[in-house]
């Protein structure tokens, strides 16, 4: 989840500072895509850029097999800077959520 959490907050930090015009842009590297990421879904606020002008955006990463998921959801703070800068972040862990299914109990109990 942390890891995913740090590719959205950079995203959002690159679309800030796409906005802004930066010279320094060219020198950033641009966020990784749905391919370099796995082919993982991103969110329709970080496609469309509504991300950046919110004070808090809220994500989760869900980790699923057959037995079991976990599911951490987690925030990115934008911290105010002044001036034609962009924006710091700061991501904020929320809640884990563990939850086993009930087949799993069926499959260890058959085991």
């Amino acid at each position: 989840w942390r890891r995913q959490a740090l590719e959205e907050a950079y995203r959002i930090f690159y679309d800030e500072a796409a906005e802004l015009a930066l010279e320094e842009l060219p020198k950033l590297p641009e966020p990784p895509t749905s391919e370099d990421i796995g082919f993982r879904p991103l969110s329709e606020e970080l496609l469309n850029g509504q991300a950046v002008q919110q004070e808090i955006y809220e994500g989760s990463f869900t980790d699923s097999s057959l037995l079991f998921r976990r599911r951490w959801d987690y925030e990115i703070h934008r911290i105010q800077q002044t001036g034609l800068t962009p924006s710091g972040r700061k991501i904020v862990a929320k809640v884990a959520m563990s939850r086993y299914f009930d087949a799993a109990g069926e499959v260890v109990d058959k085991a």
